[in-house]
């Protein structure tokens, strides 16, 4: 049997170069940590999200995606924390995105019977949301979306690298104390400073483009417990870190509900019901250094994080916001 001549490979796009760059530092920490030892209700009132009649949990752009399918009615956009990077099945056509089919959106979609545009992006920070989808570059992005959920934010200005790279490196130099946070405290707080302009950002052009969408922004999962000694052998950060680390990741969280609320559009708080199942925990929403093969990679949610993202965006999208977007002057939200 004859083998196919196989197609030149593309070249990565700008987003894709990025995610590659963002997966290695979790695959590579390892190895250095090793080295160094809804529907109408029965009443008639109107639907949070009106059905769309075509569904499809595909990729924009591909055989029988979102495009080829009718009106789009659900586009999700963010970073690998939403594309659910490393837990299987891959979505075909994702390339360096690292897609799963199980992330939350898919699992949203399929629950609410919604068409799907899935542009979410492992490494994508909101300035590459800023100069690609949002600018443009995804048509199932407009007029007719109903609903768009945005996680973004924790890559901005190499933030989750510095948290879980850095603070790795530091910890051999004082097990006990706090060297990350005498490291780079001054530099994270900047950081969180700029993401909720970054991300008001991003939301203003989102609702620009998409003026009669939910909009739901998505918060981070809890990463380490608020306090304690943390799990060394999990995750390896000195003692005095864990709680660094932890309020980072909670002053990320209180930035995107800041963004959100600016701009007048919903928050998703993912940290709170996280909480007790972070890295440490008995029952793990997000992965320690050596996650089991195919439910995501290292410092990444697990696929029990992206069912419940889809329970909690059910149990909120159940309900139809107190603001509806088409009832917004010109569809846009105050600030």
């Amino acid at each position: 049997m004859n083998r196919p001549v196989p197609r030149p490979r593309r070249p990565r796009t700008p987003v894709e170069a990025r995610a590659l760059r963002a997966v290695g530092p979790a695959l590579l920490l390892v190895t250095t940590l090793a080295a160094c030892g809804g529907s109408a209700d029965p009443g008639g009132a109107p639907a949070a999200i009106p059905p769309a009649a075509d569904t499809t949990t595909t990729a924009p752009g591909e055989p029988g995606g979102p495009d080829a399918a009718g009106p789009v009615r659900y586009v999700a956009l963010g970073d690998s924390y939403s594309a659910g990077a490393g837990i299987d099945p891959v979505a075909p056509g994702s390339g360096g995105c690292f897609r799963s089919t199980r992330n939350y959106p898919h699992q949203l979609a399929e629950r609410l019977d919604l068409g799907l545009a899935d542009a979410t992006c492992s490494g994508a920070t909101s300035e590459d949301l800023l100069a690609g989808a949002v600018a443009g570059d995804l048509p199932e992005l407009g007029p007719r979306t109903r609903l768009v959920t945005l996680s973004i934010g924790g890559n901005d200005g190499g933030l989750f690298t510095q948290l879980l790279g850095s603070c790795a490196r530091y910890a051999a130099t004082d097990p006990t104390g706090s060297p990350c946070e005498a490291a780079i405290r001054d530099r994270t707080t900047e950081v969180l400073d700029e993401i909720d302009d970054n991300v008001g950002a991003v939301i203003d052009a989102v609702v620009d483009r998409a003026p009669r969408a939910r909009v739901v922004v998505v918060g981070y999962p809890a990463l380490l417990p608020d306090s304690g000694p943390g799990c060394p052998d999990v995750l390896p950060v000195a003692a005095g870190d864990v709680a660094f680390i932890a309020g980072v990741n909670t002053d990320l969280s209180a930035a995107l509900e800041w963004a959100a609320r600016a701009a007048d559009v919903e928050f998703l708080d993912v940290a709170t019901p996280s909480r007790g199942h972070d890295i440490c925990a008995a029952t793990p929403w997000v992965n320690g250094l050596d996650p089991a093969e195919g439910d995501g990679i290292p410092v990444h949610p697990r696929l029990v994080e992206q069912t419940a993202v889809a329970d909690l965006l059910a149990d909120l999208l159940a309900d139809p916001p107190t603001d509806p977007p088409a009832a917004r002057e010109g569809g846009r939200r105050g600030r």
